[in-house]
């Protein structure tokens, strides 16, 4: 299930691509029953120019260590492109929190099996660099889909 929270000023023919953009990577990234018992909250707030997104597990006991429940922040000033960009980066990360393949700990973080320092640079961390290699590909995929999808359904 996905709740998007509108927050901020994002125009009103933006969100319908939003909406839709959250359901296809939902279900690009995660095989149906488990996007189906994922939840997932997407806000957009004010952020810093330099900050486009955050994904973040819901502090919840029971969800430690097997994640459910997801919170998105994305910076609501960016453009409908690069919006569906750091969703789908954001959404690689909850697919990778969500399949236990990535976990913060106070002293490190678990990728695959691997612990890395908490002060690897951000560009070297290989969860990053999956994140940035899938954005492209899921978006550009998104858009041809969605925008043949409007031009089909207008036929």
């Amino acid at each position: 299930m996905i709740k998007i929270n509108f927050n901020g000023h994002v125009p009103a023919k933006n969100q319908a691509v939003i909406r839709n953009a959250a359901s296809y990577f939902m279900q690009e990234l995660l095989p149906t029953r488990k996007a189906n018992n994922t939840f997932l909250q997407v806000r957009f707030l004010k952020m810093t120019p330099d900050f486009n997104g955050f994904c973040q597990i819901h502090e919840d006991e029971e969800n430690d260590y097997n994640p459910k429940m997801f919170t998105i922040d994305m910076n609501g000033k960016l453009s409908i492109e690069d919006m569906i960009e750091t969703l789908a980066h954001e959404m690689v990360h909850m697919r990778q929190f969500r399949n236990k393949e990535l976990a913060y700990r106070e002293k490190h973080t678990n990728f695959n099996g691997t612990a890395y320092s908490i002060n690897m640079p951000y560009k070297k961390q290989p969860w990053e660099k999956e994140a940035y290699k899938l954005e492209k590909t899921l978006s550009k995929k998104f858009f041809k889909d969605y925008y043949n999808a409007i031009a089909y359904s207008t036929n």
